[in-house]
């Protein structure tokens, strides 16, 4: 299955939904890593064990091929759902993938994290006609999610932005969602309690020369 922007949000609100496996992809890391940390949080709760995320590299699963299915069939200790994060992804998992299918469960997610594959990547493939698996990809942001990311930010800490100055700090922002949400909360630092962010507060917490 192939997540587009159209069935993005419904996704991610709920990705265990006829989905075992998520792969994203792209050159956006930043973005992989928040739309990662938020899948999560969907399957597992805001304060999830962090014993309840098996985090490794793709190393590791070709070191053990037998791993891969070992974790996806092994009773929890702790009951309830996990999830199995996978690191530095790449075609050289498309075989475990094949094997591993009929294992694949949703309270044993399998997360997969991938920089950019091409549309002849073996795993992309994979991930795409697989029933029970998922692809999204991470492109770099275009100017209206930088908008919406801005908007985002400052709604959640309580901030009122003018028009003018939502549209000056999304013309600062680079397209990288990392980089962006850490200046972001740079400039939520600086102002403290204040709930109102003038232009010409916006323009000096941003002047960096």
């Amino acid at each position: 299955m192939k997540i587009d922007w159209k069935t993005l949000s419904g996704f991610l609100a709920a990705p265990d939904k006829g989905c075992a496996a998520l792969l994203l992809y792209g050159p956006d890391s930043g973005l992989a890593r928040e739309r990662a940390q938020g899948v999560i949080g969907s399957l597992l709760g805001a304060s999830y064990d962090p014993l309840s995320v098996l985090d490794i590299e793709e190393s590791v699963l070709l070191e053990d091929p037998a791993r891969l299915v070992d974790e996806l069939t092994a009773f929890s200790l702790l009951g309830g759902r996990r999830v199995l994060l996978v690191r530095g992804a790449s075609d050289k998992l498309t075989r475990l993938m094949e094997q591993s299918q009929d294992y694949l469960r949703p309270d044993v997610y399998v997360l997969m994290l991938a920089e950019e594959l091409t549309g002849k990547s073996t795993l992309r493939a994979w991930f795409e006609k697989s029933a029970n698996a998922a692809s999204l990809a991470c492109y770099h942001d275009e100017q209206r999610d930088v908008l919406a990311v801005v908007r985002e930010h400052f709604t959640r800490h309580g901030v009122s932005l003018p028009a003018d100055v939502l549209q000056y700090l999304a013309g600062q922002m680079g397209n990288d969602r990392y980089i962006t949400r850490q200046e972001l909360e740079k400039i939520s630092t600086y102002m403290g309690l204040s709930s109102h962010l003038s232009l010409e507060e916006a323009k000096a917490l941003t002047d960096y020369n």
